[in-house]
């Protein structure tokens, strides 16, 4: 096994083992049922492992093959008084097929709002705030708001070369400032079933600004210890720096889910397709934007 899947593994089960042996008697509420924001004084912490397609080569009719990169990504919050969830999160790539994948985006389970990452091996830390407006049983609704820091240098990948079978270095420099301004929805059917939707609105200042309306709708269930659901969202983005496809629209559709295990560690999965109205290359297919991610987190006060 990859040294480097075993490290990610290694932290995968560190989380686990750390929040089983936590002194507290604390127990989270079921995932249906849980605040909008952390409450204060209360901390999280995930980390995930991210698996994404990227092309490896072209064959002789033009179309191209694809392999598997793999990511991690880490992240903390906690919340405080007045100010609501302050956290921070980050990712690595493991590789040339990792960065050139962005696989550490999968590992962010339950979560696609997220943009600017950057080419490196090490993906831009984002910081987060989150705090909520309204919290009544049946809905809350919140604000949130992220900055991604450019901090990921130019670099260059490997990709495939003009000819089959050849490869080149592409020097890439899409390491913007970023910002994710967002209003977050959580629709509650108490005992049954909950809703996460709202609108993102992300923005990356290149040379000319990049931006994007995101919508998202989870559609979450449980059972015991036990949650799942549909991940459907819509994604409206407007790129100038893409002469002659400026402005897309995408589909996106997964399912997630995952198993609570004494009352606040969660163990969570999901497979994901970013796009499944638009093909990601030439003689491709919507299937080439799925990949998939597993994950770990803890709410402790």
């Amino acid at each position: 096994m990859n040294r480097r899947h075993i490290i990610g593994g290694s932290l995968l089960g560190s989380i686990v083992s750390l929040a089983l042996c936590a002194k507290s008697a604390y127990a989270a509420d079921p995932w249906i049922a849980r605040p909008l924001t952390l409450p204060p004084l209360h901390l999280s912490a995930d980390v995930g492992l991210g698996f994404a397609q990227y092309r490896d080569g072209v064959n002789s009719d033009g179309t191209y093959n694809h392999s598997l990169g793999s990511g991690s990504n880490l992240e903390a919050a906690v919340g405080l008084p007045i100010l609501g969830e302050v956290g921070v999160r980050t990712g690595a790539r493991f590789g040339d097929g990792g960065k050139a994948s962005g696989a550490d985006a999968f590992g962010r389970l339950f979560d696609k709002q997220t943009v600017g990452q950057g080419p490196d091996t090490f993906a831009n830390p984002e910081v987060f705030l989150r705090g909520t407006l309204l919290d009544l049983e049946m809905v809350a609704i919140g604000l949130d708001t992220r900055f991604v820091l450019p901090l990921a240098s130019d670099t260059s990948t490997t990709v495939p070369g003009p000819t089959p079978g050849t490869t080149q270095k592409l020097e890439v420099n899409d390491s913007y400032f970023s910002w994710v301004p967002g209003v977050p929805v959580r629709v509650r059917i108490p005992n049954l079933a909950r809703i996460d939707t709202g609108i993102y609105i992300p923005f990356q200042f290149a040379e000319k600004t990049i931006y994007a309306v995101d919508i998202p709708a989870h559609l979450w269930f449980q059972s015991g210890d036990i949650f799942f659901g549909p991940l459907v969202g819509v994604r409206f983005s407007h790129n100038p720096l893409v002469v002659g496809d400026e402005d897309k629209g995408d589909i996106r559709l997964g399912f997630g889910g995952g198993y609570t295990v004494a009352g606040f560690v969660d163990l969570k999965a999901q497979l994901y397709a970013n796009s499944i109205n638009h093909e990601p290359d030439k003689g491709g297919s919507w299937t080439n934007t799925i990949g998939f991610g597993l994950g770990a987190g803890i709410n402790i006060p």
